[in-house]
This record gives C-alpha cells, structure tokens and sequence, in this order.
C-alpha cells in the first residue's frame, strides 16, 4: 500500500525544513505507518527553486517549490479580524497552487491520498486525485476557515468531494454537516499523540531532584504555547488559578510553564497578580526526555483549553496521561465526565483550583484516573495505535 501524505505551508512552518517536519506529529504518524509496513512520502510545498528530497528516520520526504501563490488578505477589515487580531497576527495566508506538488505526487503513484489541512493547496487535489481515481482523507488542521465566510464555502465546495474526512472530535462533526458532508464521509480518529519511547511514567523525587525542585511544594504543569490573554486557549488563565490556590491553601503551589510565546507578558501578568515568585518559566524544551521529567516531577498538569470545543485533545495532554500525571481540565461542556480526567466548566477559575485541591487530597480517587488515563494513553493515543488505526482505514478505503 502507497501512501501520499500532503502536508501544506503554513505561517508557522515557514520553509518547512527538516526540523519542523520531524518533530510533527503527522511525521511520527507517518513514521509508525512505515514500520507497519505501509509505503509512505511525505509531500510538502517549499519556497526552495528546486524539488529536493529527504530521508529522515527512514520516511520519504519531498519538498516541492510553490509554482504560483495567490496572496489574499485575511479579511482584515471584518469585524472578527478587529476583535481579535490575536487569531490572525501579522501573517497573510498563501493559497498555494502548486503543479510541481501534483506531478510529484502522481509519479509516486499512489493507492491513497493523505491530506493534513483544509488548504487551499490541498483541497484543489482533490479534483486532481478524481482524475487518477485515487481515493482522498483530509484530515483537520487549524480552523481559520470557520471565521471566513467566502473561504468556507469554497472549502465547503471541495470537502463533499473527498472520499473521507477523518475528525478530530464530536465538535467537528457539527461543523462538516453544516456543511452538507454527508456522515458515512466521516471517520472520528484522533489526531494528537504521543511517542512511547520518550513518554511514560517515572520516579517523581529523583525528577525532582534533577531539576532542582524542592519537595515541600506542590507543582502545578502547563506544557504549550503562551497565547494571548483573552483567546480560546489561554494559559492566562492559570494564573488566577495559581493565586486562588495559594489564597486557599497558604503559599504551597508551584505553577510550571514549558513553552514559548508571550513570556514577557506572561510574567507582568504573574507580577500583577502577586504570583511571580510561584511561577517558574521553563521556556521551550527541545528534548524530549528532559520534557518527560518535568511531566513526572510534576503532581497535577492542568490544561486552559476546551478541548471540546477548541480543536481536539492536544499533544501535550496525551503526553501527560502517558506519564501518569492527573490532569484538570476546562470543558466546554457544561457538565462532562471522564473516569481519566477532572473536568470542569469553561473559565471557571475556581472549579479548576477546587478540581486541583480535590485531586491531591482524595489519593484513592487521583490513583484511579492515573490508572484509567494510562491504559487509555496506551491503547488510543501512542502513535503506534493511531497509525494503526490509520491503515485500517486505508485499507477499507482501498477496496
């Protein structure tokens, strides 16, 4: 079986260079579908002049150079657009159009398409796959779309077209049937992982004790980027979280944050609040297993997003489970349950340091989600499963 996976340029993956590509987890995907003997070529527009190709950890990559790129503003003038520039920045999209991708493409020949992206690039393969009688998934990624009419009704336009769409979660099925997606079209698979190689559980203290952390505080985890105050995903709000807490329990949590983004703001923010000499600013953490210590030195990882409504569960809160930390959680459902994780109400600020202080307090109840979390890392979220799951699919779809 031959697959052709197709991942699109974007803002935040400027020239596409083997770094950003390893370390994406459509990448690790692809690297498990290959150890299952699957056929796999990554594809990926590049400003490079020329068609280049790569090997990294045994999976083929090709990065193709953009023949023609449409610019179009991000409807800057919109209401959305000034309400919240924060979902937008500075970048100008590029609908990229790229004929040197599709020859390469067809060259390979393959029995399926594999497209990560609502994209422009991306959706005008599916018409070209039509052609070759090739069968296409998209899978998600990223939700500008939502906020632009015009491009959702293109996208809308080409999404009934594809042979499958793999969702992220329940949310999107909403979104793909406003769309007229028919729902035999649609496969729910989750799409954030985690490498069990790098990520499982080990001895707190002696994590503790490599990175210099005393014990007699409680240390609270946040793994991501820092976006700004206000947005769905806002580790802002961990803050007010971190100040309710040591208002509640005296001075005894720590809160930790590996990531990059705004850190400047981030610590005026803890300073106003009187927080700052809780806080402790990881930064950005290129090593994987230096990563997986702060996950075990940690007591509980807590997650600022709604999940639910917000794009699917991230890398990091896989990572988490698979490491055996409990974690509280935003919902944007009003009342979810899960026997893996706290949930609590979306901005609910107290709930989250309620949920924080019953799970340290309550040992029978924190060990049991630490339990169920772990299977359920296993058995649904390592990359080796997901690919799995992946060629299952493939192979319905082949036939």
């Amino acid at each position: 079986m031959k697959v052709a996976m197709v991942r699109p340029y974007s803002g935040s993956a400027k020239g596409a260079g083997d770094e950003y590509v390893q370390r994406s987890g459509e990448f690790q995907i692809a690297e498990a579908l290959r150890k299952l003997g699957v056929n796999v070529t990554f594809f990926i527009p590049s400003r490079k002049k020329e068609i280049y190709t790569k090997y990294i950890r045994g999976v083929k990559v090709v990065f193709c150079p953009t023949s023609l790129v449409l610019r179009a503003p991000t409807w800057r003038l919109s209401t959305i657009c000034l309400t919240e520039p924060h979902t937008y920045g500075d970048i100008t999209l590029l609908y990229e159009f790229s004929l040197p991708l599709f020859r390469e493409v067809r060259k390979f020949n393959p029995d399926l398409i594999h497209l990560y992206g609502y994209f422009f690039t991306n959706l005008l393969m599916i018409p070209f796959s039509r052609m070759i009688s090739v069968p296409v998934v998209i899978e998600p990624l990223g939700t500008l779309h939502r906020r632009e009419p015009i491009r959702g009704e293109v996208t809308s336009l080409f999404l009934r077209r594809a042979t499958r769409i793999f969702a992220w979660e329940r949310a999107e099925l909403h979104y793909l049937r406003e769309h007229g997606v028919p729902e035999e079209k649609i496969t729910l698979i989750p799409v954030a992982g985690f490498n069990e190689d790098y990520f499982f559980p080990k001895d707190k203290s002696s994590c503790r004790a490599r990175l210099g952390l005393s014990e007699k505080y409680t240390y609270l985890l946040y793994v991501g980027c820092i976006y700004p105050e206000g947005y769905i995903k806002d580790p802002f709000e961990l803050l007010y979280v971190l100040k309710l807490l040591n208002a509640l329990e005296g001075k005894r949590y720590k809160l930790i944050v590996v990531g990059k983004g705004l850190r400047e703001k981030y610590l005026a923010r803890a300073e106003k609040l009187g927080v700052k000499e809780d806080l402790i600013m990881a930064g950005f953490i290129e090593s994987r297993e230096l990563l997986n210590t702060y996950y075990n030195a940690a007591d509980v990882f807590l997650w600022p997003w709604p999940q639910d409504i917000s794009g699917g569960v991230g890398s990091a809160f896989t990572e988490a489970m698979a490491c055996g930390l409990p974690i509280v959680s935003y919902s944007g459902v009003r009342s979810k349950k899960d026997d893996c994780v706290v949930y609590v109400p979306y901005r609910d600020r107290r709930a989250m340091a309620e949920g924080v202080i019953e799970l340290i307090n309550d040992e029978k109840r924190r060990n049991r989600l630490v339990k169920n979390s772990l299977a359920k890392a296993r058995n649904e979220f390592s990359f080796s499963k997901l690919a799995q799951r992946r060629k299952t699919e493939y192979l319905k779809l082949i036939k």
